[in-house]
């Protein structure tokens, strides 16, 4: 087999796999959704966390390999680096290969946090009124069904 007909093979099996990972976190879409909601919840019991405001305020999760996030809505994988509505196969089998997102760690994540105890600095009553003030401006359900802001490069935000 020459060089090309390798190339050609290689890019082929890697698209498979890539159609494979995206195909799994698709199917975590009802889980996936649940995210922004919970994150919120979680937002400020024991600090701040960008990741979790990027949740609830964009619909995105970023993960961990710094290119690469969750669309919240369908569970697509998108590239945030370059802007791509779906992220390129070799993205996604090089930054997930051995780590597949799954959405229920972050379920398990964000709802121990939530339930964790404030931290002692915290007034309780802000943080619970500042919390229902952040669920309305982004209109917060606990099924996530629409975005209010898009991803824009290094999970910052536009309108």
């Amino acid at each position: 087999m020459n060089r090309e007909e390798t190339k050609k093979i290689l890019k082929e099996k890697v698209h498979e796999v890539a159609e494979i990972i995206r195909q799994y976190t698709r199917d975590q879409k009802e889980l996936w959704q649940q995210i922004p909601y919970l994150a919120l919840e979680a937002e400020g019991v024991d600090g701040y966390n960008d990741r979790r405001s990027v949740a609830y305020e964009t619909g995105y999760l970023c993960l961990s390999d710094k290119s690469l996030t969750i669309d919240l809505l369908s569970g697509d994988i998108v590239d945030y680096v370059t802007g791509a509505p779906l992220a390129c196969d070799s993205s996604v089998v090089r930054c997930l290969f051995d780590d597949l997102p799954d959405a229920q760690f972050f379920i398990d994540l964000y709802t121990k946090e939530a339930q964790g105890g404030y931290l002692q600095a915290y007034d309780i009553g802000k943080q619970i009124a500042w919390r229902e003030k952040q669920r309305k401006k982004f209109d917060i359900k606990k099924t996530y069904t629409k975005r209010k802001k898009g991803l824009v490069f290094a999970c910052g935000y536009r309108q």
